[in-house]
């Protein structure tokens, strides 16, 4: 999208448009117009992207198609709003459309204008003008009008056209009302109001927001944000939220600093990359953008996958970035989605209903952060849409159950790219450097866009790394500590701080000298700092021509690790999996007893899950009879966290195993009101536990429902264990929560079908009585059911029995009929027709009746007649009751 506009520069400075400038006095209406459009931007409404306030009457607007209205804001009586008056306005009209066509040769669109005023005009001339007849004979009046010294050199016919063109592409906007400004101003609260801004903080929002608009100033969604005061904590327009709404262009200024940086691969310089379009054009982001696009009416995640260096954070980000100035979606990225809580998400979720349209969330490394994929999967809903990246084969820990995962895979570089790149690092190329064509057909065919690029600059990514440590060698401690750094690095992890921060002495903190500027970078997150390299290619580049011995720091990093830091202890335990599990290091790592000892050394202080994973390293490295001896220490007592509880639940496979566990995972939901996990205890609980460890559950779980308001993954999931217990009590224990939740929470077809099977196990026909209306209302409100909507009706008719007949009966036969005839598969339909027989009462038998004939001519078979009998066997009896 274009980052300037058609009239910009020295035309901003003409006698005309400076006059407006400084006459600013009195345009009260002006400002209060310019603000509600401030406002406008916080969710880029109608499709507002841009506002540049010029002072008096200018006020420019910016839309997420390139399109401009430059608008003329005056508070007119109708007596003054003359023919001549209008002229005038639209003479400044045409001086702008005169610029602007010169501007229009270096591919600039032509603007479109606005004129707004308190009142319509009241004199028939001027009156056409709004009207948009016998506009050749105002065009006339209109050219007269500008002066010679603003026709750019046009002729006299070329004016004259102008100014045809000029009204033809002026509209008029009528702002009535007794008092303009309050209405102007009770319009900008609202919207604020809305964005999240509490009504108390509404004022001070405004007045900081009337400040800023001094002439000459310009806003983009970011620049309004900042701007207002109150926004709740965790809401995407503030800094300290695990999800920020992207920052303007202004603030991402390019310096050559920062162009260096991201030519080698830093991930910090991504957005102001792609905002000063500095990225290489791929063929990939409108295929993402439209997949994007289709994802608005269900939420989900689009994945980008690809190996590391292929350019897949780059290109989420232009996606973003081309989606954020279009307008197409309000864009947040999450930086640190360890971060989110249930606070996160709640101010997330409020945020994507205020803002009325698409919200489209990114981050890197989705396998990275499972909590957040396990709390998007229950979150998940219209509006919301996710795009991330991630390394190839990685899936969820736990299969979710709402969440359709659409994946899209990075694939071969076209011959384009490589032209692109070579003017692209043209300037940092190392003069002479040939790459043989070879090379680059490899790089093309895996898709290593990094990669290559680096190769372009220095020759081969040895070289590059190469140029980058000789300067660092005299460093001494700090580089040998950067090389530290780097091990971590080249499997792609950042280390905690404190890892770093405890033993480097301060003069070889390489973190905070500035020869190691663009290489490393510090992490802020909510709950933690980390290091990082700046990317893992280089990292591993960094350590092959450096020659280091990963074995030996690793060695070194199991000695130096805090054990009882569970940030230092698990980032050691996570490296040691990624070098057991790297195949060029088996040699050195196989029956190396000193590697074995670090392993061990960590055994004290871990968790149960951390205790699993040493085993696995063990194992992995051929210490068979060690890793069983590791494993012989994951005692429940190790159970601390939620990672412990996850690896517990996915190791406790048979009954067995879960008995034994289940005091303590009791124990940890019953204290831990946020603890992760929870539907999948309740599944084990269903499948494994005792039926008195089922109602200990019930009992526990019910509670905590009732303070969570019913959230509806874990009220599914208990209300299947209560549905499918051995013992039917634990269903009657169960079922008084329906009414309760059926109270707090919106209607789903999943809930309501798990809330009928539960009671259908009870038998309990006064929560029945509650229960149907609700399912019938549900499925009467649905346009075009779906196949989860018509197993619900069929579930819901078997409730209706009895006495129920009598109450419920006409309206849910008349439903099943109405999805009988929607119906288009024989089974589905001899379900529904038989459920609807079942339920019907005496004033639905015509239309029953109506549906069973129909079935007899569309399926002529022996079922269809079984129906028929049933049916007749119905009003018989139906009929002898008459009588």
């Amino acid at each position: 999208m274009k980052s300037s506009w058609s009239i910009d520069g020295t035309d901003l400075n003409d006698r005309p448009r400076m006059g407006g400038v400084h006459a600013l006095a009195g345009f009260a209406f002006q400002e209060a117009y310019a603000l509600l459009r401030l406002t406008w931007l916080l969710t880029q409404h109608r499709g507002l992207v841009e506002l540049r306030y010029e002072g008096a009457q200018d006020v420019d607007l910016r839309y997420g198609d390139c399109r401009e209205v430059l608008t003329q804001a005056k508070d007119y009586e109708p007596v003054n709003l003359t023919p001549e008056e209008l002229h005038d306005v639209l003479a400044g009209f045409a001086r702008d459309l005169i610029s602007a066509s010169v501007r229009a040769e270096q591919n600039f669109l032509l603007p479109e204008f606005r004129l707004v005023c308190t009142n319509p005009p009241d004199q028939p001339k001027a009156l056409e003008l709004f009207r948009g007849v016998r506009t050749k004979d105002h065009a006339v009046s209109v050219a007269s009008k500008v002066k010679a010294e603003y026709r750019k050199g046009y002729s006299d016919a070329e004016v004259l056209r102008l100014a045809r063109e000029a009204i033809s592409r002026t509209t008029y906007e009528v702002v009535g009302s007794d008092d303009v400004l309050v209405a102007l101003q009770s319009q900008a609260s609202w919207n604020l109001a809305c964005f999240g801004v509490p009504v108390d903080h509404v004022p001070a929002s405004l007045a900081q927001l009337e400040k800023a608009l001094t002439p000459r100033a310009t806003f983009l969604l970011s620049d309004v944000v900042r701007l207002l005061t109150g926004l709740p904590e965790g809401h995407p327009g503030r800094d300290d939220s695990p999800c920020r709404i992207l920052p303007s262009r202004r603030e991402l200024t390019l310096t050559p600093d920062l162009k260096t940086q991201f030519l080698h691969g830093s991930s910090q310089t991504l957005w102001c990359a792609v905002a000063n379009d500095l990225d290489v054009q791929r063929n990939e982001a409108g295929v993402i953008a439209e997949k994007l696009k289709q994802l608005i009416a269900t939420g989900g995640l689009l994945l980008l996958e690809g190996a590391g260096g292929s350019g897949k954070s780059t290109l989420a980000r232009r996606v973003a970035w081309d989606a954020h100035l279009s307008g197409a979606f309000l864009v947040v990225h999450a930086p640190f989605p360890g971060d989110f809580d249930d606070s996160s998400w709640r101010a997330l979720l409020h945020f994507v209903k205020l803002a009325g349209k698409p919200v489209l969330l990114v981050l890197d490394d989705v396998w990275r952060h499972q909590k957040f994929i396990a709390a998007l999967d229950r979150r998940v809903c219209t509006n919301l849409c996710v795009l991330a990246t991630a390394r190839p084969g990685g899936s969820p820990v736990t299969e979710p159950e709402r969440l359709f995962i659409h994946r899209f895979s990075m694939g071969e570089l076209s011959n384009d790219i490589v032209a692109a790149l070579r003017v692209l690092v043209s300037e940092d190329a190392q003069a002479g450097t040939e790459v043989p064509e070879g090379t680059i057909q490899r790089f093309l065919a895996s898709g290593q866009i990094l990669a290559l690029s680096l190769t372009l600059q220095r020759g081969s990514l040895n070289g590059f790394a190469k140029s980058i440590i000789e300067p660092l060698t005299h460093k001494g401690a700090s580089y040998d500590a950067f090389l530290d750094l780097c091990v971590a690095g080249a499997y792609d992890h950042s280390a905690p701080f404190s890892f770093f921060d405890r033993a480097t002495p301060v003069d070889s903190r390489f973190w905070t000298d500035h020869s190691f500027e663009g290489l490393v970078y510090i992490q802020e997150g909510k709950t933690s700092r980390r290091l990082r390299v700046g990317h893992a290619l280089v990292a591993g580049a960094v350590v092959s021509v450096a020659n280091v011995d990963i074995v030996a720091r690793m060695i070194s990093f199991c000695e130096r690790c805090d054990r009882a830091d569970l940030q230092e202890r698990r980032f050691v335990i996570r490296l040691l999996l990624s070098v057991a599990e790297d195949q060029t290091l088996r040699g050195q790592v196989r029956y190396n007893q000193r590697f074995v000892a670090a392993v061990e050394r960590l055994l004290d202080s871990s968790s149960f899950a951390d205790v699993h994973r040493l085993g696995y390293v063990l194992k992995l490295i051929g210490e068979q009879e060690r890793a069983a001896r590791v494993l012989m220490a994951a005692s429940v007592d190790r159970i601390r966290d939620d990672v412990d509880v996850g690896i517990a639940l996915s190791r406790s496979s048979v009954r067995e195993e879960f008995i034994a566990l289940f005091p303590v995972l009791f124990d940890y939901f019953g204290r831990q009101e946020k603890a992760q996990g929870r539907r999948r205890f309740l599944q084990r609980i269903q499948h494994f536990g005792t039926p008195d460890q089922q109602r200990q559950t019930v009992e526990q779980t019910g509670n905590w429902l009732i303070a969570q308001q019913f959230p509806s993954e874990e009220t599914r999931a208990l209300f299947y264990l209560a549905t499918y217990a051995s013992d039917a009590s634990i269903a009657k224990q169960t079922v008084p929560l329906i009414p309760l939740f059926l109270k707090a929470r919106e209607d789903t077809a999943d809930d309501l079908r798990a809330a009928v099977r539960l009671t259908n196990r009870s038998d309990d026909i006064d929560v029945a009585r509650i229960l149907v209306p609700r399912v019938i209302s549900f499925l009467e409100s649905v346009d075009v059911w779906s196949a989860s909507d018509f197993g619900l009706a069929q579930k819901m008719a078997r409730l209706i029995h009895g006495s129920l007949i009598e109450e419920l009966g006409t309206r849910s036969s008349i439903l099943l009929i109405r999805m009988f005839d929607q119906a288009n598969e024989w089974r589905r339909k001899r379900w529904l027709l038989q459920a609807a027989i079942g339920v019907s009462s005496v004033s639905s038998l015509e239309k029953v009746k109506e549906a069973v004939d129909s079935m007899i001519r569309q399926y002529p078979d022996r079922e269809t007649s079984q129906l028929k009998a049933h049916f007749s066997r119905v009003l018989e009896l139906a009929n002898s009751t008459t009588v």
